[in-house]
């Protein structure tokens, strides 16, 4: 089964998404345990994130922005569904955050630090910790909140790791996949 607009298999892209998904969600397990279930926890970001930060990836490696932008969109609108509208802006903005993130990982990083292809996930995670903290800072400035540098610290590490969980994800699904061609 071919891709629209791409001759990449369609596998690649699903065990992508696996990958980055899993190792994401196994993060957030190891630092916060069973509260990344828990959809009225902060540390939910981990699933959440991981899949929509692994499916944006796969969707902008195809190459196909008007694709991308429909697709993230009713991504979008299922994740509002999903976790909830009490908080919406915030939703908006982390939501943007992340897309951005990865979309700035992937057009400008990804293929040029090849060379250090095991350490790419390091840059990841710091491009999604500083879309965080300009969100936080945002955040704070929207509802004049006094306790902006607390939100700082709980939400920079929170997009680190999910960060990390998202490259060391799209670093071992490049392995699987180089060993799959291999074969």
């Amino acid at each position: 089964m071919k891709v629209i607009g791409n001759s990449k298999n369609v596998n690649d892209y699903i065990i992508t998404i696996f990958c980055g998904t899993i190792s994401t969600i196994i993060i957030g397990f190891l630092f916060f345990g069973f509260s990344i279930f828990n959809k009225q926890n902060p540390s939910f970001q981990f699933p959440v994130f991981g899949i929509i930060g692994t499916i944006s990836f796969a969707l902008f490696k195809l190459k196909e922005f008007r694709y991308s932008i429909f697709i993230l969109s009713l991504l979008f609108l299922f994740e509002i569904i999903f976790t909830g509208e009490k908080y919406i802006v915030t939703h908006i903005l982390f939501y943007i955050a992340m897309v951005l993130s990865i979309l700035i990982y992937t057009k400008f990083f990804y293929a040029r630090l090849n060379n250090i292809k095991y350490s790419r996930f390091l840059v990841l995670a710091s491009i999604i910790s500083i879309s965080y903290v300009i969100v936080t800072i945002i955040l704070g400035l929207l509802f004049k909140s006094d306790s902006i540098n607390l939100f700082l610290f709980q939400n920079m590490p929170i997009g680190f790791l999910i960060g990390i969980g998202l490259g060391l994800g799209f670093e071992l699904s490049e392995y699987m996949l180089a060993i799959i061609k291999n074969n």
